[in-house]
């Protein structure tokens, strides 16, 4: 593991995407950590957000299926254990993110809350043809 990770234990802050949250609880070990808010720079508070897509080939041989699977995972009952529980993602339901047990740590992060407040602040990024080149430049990439 990289000494430049957050994981490694060796890094003080580490800016990220709540849907790294998982990937972190698997492998940051021997210590405590939590999630924040961004912090307040001169122009105010900014908070990059994007979405994530979910979307089926025009070509696939089972749409209908491929549609069932997508209403599946973007419900409510999904979207409990998919965004609560495993920290996959932010929910999309307002009635998951009313609902306490959303909110509920099972472990780090403790204060899962801080995603949802955050979208208050929140400016979307501009996913255009240089996006993908930035993001596999930035240094979280």
């Amino acid at each position: 593991m990289s000494a430049f990770r957050f994981e490694s234990g060796r890094m003080g802050m580490y800016f990220g995407w709540s849907g790294q949250t998982a990937v972190i609880l698997g492998s940051a070990k021997g210590f405590e950590w939590d999630v924040a808010p961004m912090p307040v720079g001169p122009a105010g508070r900014f908070t990059p957000m994007k979405g994530n897509t979910l979307a089926i080939y025009k070509e696939s041989r089972h749409p209908r299926e491929a549609y069932e699977f997508i209403k599946f995972v973007t419900s409510a009952k999904s979207e409990m254990w998919i965004c609560g529980r495993l920290r996959r993602w932010i929910t999309t339901h307002k009635s998951v993110a009313a609902n306490p047990e959303y909110l509920t740590a099972y472990g780090p992060p403790s204060h899962t809350d801080v995603f949802l407040h955050e979208m208050d602040y929140g400016h979307k990024i501009p996913i255009n043809e240089n996006y993908n080149q930035w993001s596999l430049n930035s240094p979280t990439a």
